[in-house]
């Protein structure tokens, strides 16, 4: 309990001081976001997704494998919608409105699983932390719809505010919290897809290769 709040505090911080983070890394944007895709692929694709398959097995039923195809959608509509329908004057705003409301709901999702996954193993719970952390905190894109810090603060705290929830609240029955794992699975897919992976000439793949292996040879470990 007290490691997934750990967690949950170092989310919002991280998620409060994005934009400073990104201004800091300017100049080596596109090495920091690229190190930090391959250590969040590698975490999707050699962690998230044996955690996933193995939890629908234990209640298995075809439509669990929705929850990540939900994921996905969800962030590729709204975004996709926004930027085909909103007029370009108020499209940034309806964007960074976007953003934030979906990544407040995001972020208290990850804070559940952060508690449920420390509450099992803490190792699990610290390797779930660290991709989301550094994706969160390096994000490529930050948008903020508020100037208003009070405002600003309980958006980044939606982690926080997760954790909170399944510890005092209610902790949701395991067939629910595999669905989540897959909607965050399906989310950070696009989200590393779309925004964290360097389009075009832009990143050095380098990086990327860096972060797969580095984070790699930490779960290898893990396995010994």
């Amino acid at each position: 309990m007290t490691l997934a709040l750990i967690f949950g505090i170092a989310m919002g911080i991280g998620n409060f001081f994005n934009d400073h983070t990104v201004r800091a890394f300017k100049k080596v944007l596109g090495e920091v976001t690229s190190f930090v895709a391959g250590v969040s692929v590698t975490y999707v694709f050699m962690l998230l997704f044996p955690e996933f398959v193995e939890r629908a097995f234990e209640s298995y039923h075809p439509s669990i494998f929705l929850s990540i195809l939900i994921g996905f959608s969800i962030f590729h509509i709204i975004e996709k919608y926004i930027y085909q329908k909103a007029p370009k004057k108020k499209r940034f705003r309806d964007l960074a409105i976007e953003d934030s409301a979906i990544s407040f709901i995001y972020h208290l999702i990850i804070g559940i699983l952060l508690f449920e996954l420390t509450s099992e193993n803490l190792l699990a719970g610290a390797l779930f932390f660290f991709p989301v952390f550094l994706h969160t905190s390096v994000h490529a894109l930050p948008v903020d719809i508020t100037k208003v810090k009070a405002m600003k603060l309980f958006l980044a705290t939606g982690t926080l505010w997760g954790v909170l929830l399944a510890a005092y609240i209610c902790t949701p029955p395991h067939i629910v919290t595999t669905a989540l794992i897959g909607f965050v699975i399906g989310a950070l897919i696009f989200s590393v897809i779309r925004h964290a992976l360097p389009a075009g000439e832009a990143g050095r793949p380098v990086y990327f290769i860096v972060g797969v292996l580095l984070y790699s040879l930490v779960i290898l470990l893990t396995w010994l």
